[in-house]
């Protein structure tokens, strides 16, 4: 299966919206010690194990493993008091590493700066309304020898982008003639209550969007971070990612529109509970003839 799942799964933590906890800060009620991931479809094709390591309520690390069992990607956090200060991020496969470190302004996550080989590569921008994330501005920056940082895969914050988009010619045009330092795309988000109803995408122009609906239940994963906004996403192995880190409650459907194609995709989710959290969860891309499942354990 494509390593962009992987990344994708487990891809860019730029932290919490105060609707879970305050930011930087991951703490939940019931921590998660193992996921299990396994597909017959496209959106994925053999099995994957996440394992988490704990130290208190901090997070320290999340290794990801492909049977056979070996560590495959690994996630390395740095704390601050008890607010994250930056994540390390080795893929053993390819021999790549990478490092995003994070600003705060007060109590509210500010910026998030992403490094390859010590060279900083991209940045996010993070505007807060009541408390909330409300609007993420990505910029690409210059390498020292002049090139533009190409969309890449194994980048944290390129995989907040939609696949297609980066892919698309119009907007590698764009990018290729932008200047160091410039905005290249836009997210917007919509909240209803605790939980995010909308996500728009602009890329100069290219405008995607998701909506998404959710059940009463408690979220294992809210306040971990944006790390899955690629919901927007067109590739199937990043379409159907469970982890939904902002919001209070788990998603049960979301509807994807491209605006400039006049396209449409929607995924479903069906969860096994125990008490107010989940145990298990399948994706069902409507596109897709196969299913994702997921199973979660806990420590307590």
């Amino acid at each position: 299966m494509k390593r962009t799942l992987l990344i994708a799964t487990a891809a860019l933590l730029l932290l919490a919206a105060s609707s879970c906890q305050k930011d930087g800060v991951y703490n939940p009620k019931k921590k998660i010690s193992k996921i299990v991931y396994s597909g017959e479809g496209l959106s994925m094709q053999g099995s994957y194990r996440e394992l988490w390591k704990w130290e208190g309520n901090k997070l320290v690390s999340r290794a990801i493993l492909y049977c056979p069992p070996d560590t495959t990607y690994l996630y390395t956090y740095s704390y601050d008091g008890k607010r994250l200060a930056s994540i390390i991020y080795k893929d053993f496969l390819n021999d790549h590493y990478c490092k995003t470190d994070f600003t705060y302004d007060g109590k509210y996550l500010q910026q998030a700066d992403y490094y390859v080989g010590g060279i900083l590569r991209s940045t996010a921008k993070f505007t807060q309304t009541d408390g909330k994330i409300t609007a993420i501005d990505f910029i690409y920056l210059n390498l020292p020898d002049g090139s533009k940082g190409s969309f890449d895969n194994n980048l944290m914050l390129d995989m907040l982008m939609p696949l297609d988009l980066q892919q698309n010619e119009a907007c590698l045009q764009l990018k290729a003639n932008s200047k160091s330092g410039e905005l290249i795309f836009k997210v917007s988000i919509t909240w209803d209550g605790n939980n995010i109803s909308k996500m728009v995408w602009d890329y100069d122009g290219y405008i995607k969007t998701n909506e998404f609906t959710y059940d009463n239940k408690r979220n294992p994963f809210c306040g971990l971070g944006v790390s899955w906004l690629n919901d927007l996403n067109e590739d199937y192995y990043l379409l159907g990612s469970t982890f939904k880190v902002f919001d209070k409650n788990n998603i049960l459907a979301s509807k994807y529109q491209d605006i400039n194609r006049n396209t449409t995709e929607s995924v479903t989710y069906t969860y096994t509970y125990k008490g107010d959290y989940p145990t298990s969860c399948i994706v069902k891309i409507a596109s897709d003839s196969g299913t994702t499942s997921y199973e979660y354990e806990y420590l307590n």
